[in-house]
């Protein structure tokens, strides 16, 4: 028989109980103005304005331009092949302009899609003795492509180093005299630079700033794409949080650990950061599903668990044999036996030439 748990005669941590409460249980998203296949009709038509614009693009400057409002109102996941095409195309073309912004917006888009370009790029905004050039500090648009593009640096790149240093102090000096968009925009690169940023953060910012700024880069059709996409991407995310919240619910009836924090929200956020795509609904869930494990895994070894308890979950992890946990406590028994049914639903939805991906998810629970 198994040492009592130290848990039992100490006093447990208390976790905040979660900030949602039953929200999420008990939500319902408001339906849609128009139903599902007119949208998708209406986005077929949008996406093919857009492809006409890819194909109309003929500069660089244009290429660039309109791969950037794409990405930044997150509608970039419709163009894959196009932004693909439309970078490669920019990569191999001459590119002398004089522009900071310009040449900036291209080093960034170039090395956000792996396209290896030089902070030489940069030696034409500086003197002889490495410092910027004069001029360049009253270039807000400027300095803020150069502080985004910056961030891209990798190890030993003392000029992008130099850069982020030079364009953030001014950024800060001049930003009380910016105005709406750019200030905005200033105000949240100078918190968290653009490519470090959440991409559906950017868009819900980014589509209402590109709706005020009617320039040479404005396109109603782009707009409107975007708005549709995000809102119906928005509802399906409710739908799946519903759903997720559910199954949290029902997994917790079952196993009983009352003694672990309740992320799932935490959870569900985190996998759509990485997949929100629409396309990518499966690898959503099952993300969240994993992560949610993984905590559940967390909370037991950090918090509940007596060191011989943890060794033997251990072992059954490794062993990954739901019928070989006799070693185990009873409050154990329940969640290993679920967290390998997990994995096999996982497996189930999975088509029979994806399958062995589930072997990598696997793994990937044993060793952490």
């Amino acid at each position: 028989m198994m040492a009592t748990s130290v848990a039992t005669s100490m006093q447990a941590p208390v976790f905040h109980p979660t900030v949602w409460g039953e929200y999420f249980i008990n939500f319902t998203p408001e339906p849609l103005q128009i139903s599902d296949e007119k949208m998708a009709e209406r986005i077929k038509e949008l996406k093919e304005k857009v492809n006409a614009m890819f194909q109309s693009s003929k500069n660089v400057v244009e290429k660039l331009n309109l791969v950037d409002v794409v990405q930044r109102l997150g509608i970039d996941h419709h163009f894959d092949e196009q932004i693909a095409t439309a970078l490669a195309s920019i990569h191999s073309s001459d590119f002398n302009s004089s522009s900071l912004h310009e040449v900036a917006l291209r080093f960034r888009l170039l090395r956000q899609q792996g396209f290896w370009v030089s902070a030489d790029e940069f030696d034409k905004f500086k003197n002889e003795d490495g410092s910027f050039i004069s001029g360049i500090e009253n270039d807000p648009k400027g300095l803020l492509s150069l502080y985004n593009a910056a961030h891209l640096l990798t190890h030993g790149e003392g000029t992008l180093e130099d850069a982020i240093l030079f364009s953030r102090r001014h950024l800060e000096a001049i930003r009380s005299s910016l105005k709406p968009p750019l200030a905005d925009q200033v105000g949240r690169a100078l918190e968290i630079p653009l490519p470090r940023t959440l991409k559906r953060e950017e868009a819900i910012s980014f589509i209402s700033e590109y709706s005020n700024v009617q320039d040479q880069t404005y396109s109603p059709a782009i707009l409107e794409l975007a708005k549709l996409d995000f809102n119906l991407l928005q509802h399906l995310h409710q739908k799946e949080l519903k759903a997720f919240t559910q199954w949290w619910k029902d997994l917790s009836r079952e196993i009983g650990l009352d003694y672990v924090r309740d992320r799932i929200v935490e959870c569900y956020f985190w996998s759509y950061t990485v997949h929100y795509e629409q396309a990518n609904a499966r690898a959503r869930m099952i993300l969240a599903k994993l992560f949610l494990l993984t905590s559940l895994l967390d909370d037991t070894y950090d918090v509940h668990a007596t060191l011989d308890e943890a060794r033997e979950l251990n072992k059954a992890i490794e062993r990954w044999d739901e019928g070989d946990v006799s070693l185990l406590p009873e409050y154990l028994k329940k969640f290993f036996v679920k967290v390998v049914s997990s994995f096999r639903e996982f497996e189930d939805e999975l088509e029979p030439h994806e399958k062995y991906r589930n072997v990598y998810n696997r793994k990937g629970v044993v060793k952490c």
